[in-house]
């Protein structure tokens, strides 16, 4: 058996004291007999990603949860591969040694059967087995990273952080008998699988809620979520068109409703902004049926009086004309008064068209698939005023179109709530693995 390095110890920070140490477990550096091996990988100018010659393992392969990730692979030529100690093998522990300083020191068991190459950004150890279980060293230097102590012993220069080699071995870990270290090993992997099986579970749901939004709102246009005058239906025919519609709607050119339809100012904008004055909204400011006006941008009262087409009104609705062209938003209290750049402002009927129903045509499927036939341009997608005039919607009547945006709300409401809950129940999960964890290496857990 290889004998441990001979490794200096050299004073640097650590995060414990003698009184920490439960019983029958010990407060020791890895530089004392726990490692046999430590080797930094290698630089490699040639490398590529045309799966020819040996896989490179880079800081991108070990994940944020202590895995090795293989999914964005580089390769080295053989030629560069000559020496053994520039391989990782199984029951290794690979140590990310440089990187941003949130990231520096990530580190993972290697349980993969095929050796590969590593890189001078990955430091790799060999555990004494007699004394430290590799696994459980693995997971010991990966909540040290989890609880910021590679951030703060870390090196840092101008683009990057490292940790070196003498200060990755002068860590000290609470280390438990052998045993002791095998039995936590198994209890932290069994109940962190239950938490990620969980954590998975959640992380299916955005999907899901995604997919029931987009439901909701093409019922709401083909009439099922509300019929308030019958429930029969009727097939309509158009050169556009063909949709099966309650008796009571009707397939109108969006024209035919509105008082406006125009857009906004289009051409160079940087030179048009100014500190404070008129807010002015984009494109990026309409996100998810919404307003967000965060990244704020203003213009001056003269530009304003030039561009009064595009000033906003309650009620209006903005429909995104390049970029993610056909997400809309409608206009507040909050927003009344402000002007646009690369949106088109519609105003409807009231007496005829509800803005927030038009809102809910544009956002379904079908609304989308409409503004998508009328695109225009190569280079820069966009739509034009007068196609967007001519798309026919399906229109019931004014009580029905309030009936649907209410009922729509109601609806959305309760995704946002589940949104919510969902993320509420990720951040439990989190502070779960963190608990299991710092219990595990503290001899709390049971």
């Amino acid at each position: 058996m290889m004998k441990p390095a001979k490794i200096e110890s050299s004073d640097s920070p650590q995060f414990f004291d003698e009184s920490e140490v439960p019983d029958g477990w010990e407060l020791k550096k890895l530089c004392e007999d726990l490692i046999l091996d430590i080797q930094p990988g290698f630089a490699c100018g040639k490398n590529t990603r045309d799966g020819q010659g040996i896989p490179h393992i880079r800081p991108m392969n070990v994940t944020e949860k202590g895995q090795i990730d293989l999914t964005d692979l580089k390769f080295v030529p053989e030629s560069e591969c000559s020496k053994p100690e520039r391989f990782v093998n199984e029951g290794d522990v690979i140590f990310n040694n440089t990187n941003s300083p949130a990231l520096v020191g990530k580190t993972a068991y290697y349980n993969l059967p095929e050796p590969r190459a590593f890189s001078n950004h990955m430091t790799r150890l060999r555990c004494n087995k007699e004394l430290i279980d590799p696994v459980f060293c693995a997971m010991v230097l990966h909540q040290k990273w989890r609880e910021g102590y590679f951030k703060s012993v870390c090196n840092n220069h101008v683009s990057q952080s490292s940790v070196g080699r003498q200060v990755l071995l002068d860590t000290q870990i609470l280390l438990p008998p052998l045993a002791e270290q095998q039995r936590i090993v198994a209890r932290v992997e069994a109940l962190l699988s239950h938490v990620n099986a969980t954590r998975e579970r959640l992380n299916r749901v955005p999907l899901i809620m995604k997919r029931f939004r987009e439901a909701v709102l093409q019922s709401a246009i083909e009439g099922r979520l509300v019929q308030l005058d019958s429930c029969e239906k009727k097939s309509i025919n158009d050169e556009d068109t063909e949709v099966s519609l309650p008796q009571s709607w009707r397939l109108e050119a969006i024209e035919n409703h509105v008082s406006r339809l125009t857009n906004g100012y289009v051409g160079p904008t940087r030179d048009i902004y100014i500190e404070s004055g008129i807010p002015y909204l984009l494109a990026r400011h309409i996100k998810k049926h919404k307003i967000i006006f965060d990244q704020r941008t203003f213009i001056s009262e003269e530009f304003n009086q030039k561009n009064r087409k595009s000033i906003l009104k309650k009620g209006d609705v903005l429909v995104v004309q390049s970029g993610d062209i056909g997400q809309t938003a409608v206009v507040d209290d909050d927003h009344v008064g402000h002007n646009c750049h690369a949106l088109i402002v519609i105003t409807p009927k009231g007496e005829s068209l509800d803005g927030h129903y038009l809102s809910i045509y544009f956002s379904s499927i079908t609304g989308q698939n409409a503004t998508r036939q009328i695109q225009t341009g190569i280079t820069l997608k966009h739509l034009n005023c007068k196609d967007v005039k001519k798309i026919k919607i399906p229109l019931p009547t004014l009580a029905e179109q309030r009936e649907i945006v209410r009922r729509v709300g109601l609806l959305f409401e309760r995704a946002d709530a589940i949104d919510r809950e969902v993320e509420v129940a990720g951040r439990r999960c989190e502070r779960l693995t963190q608990a299991v964890l710092g219990k595990a290496f503290r001899g709390e857990l049971k």
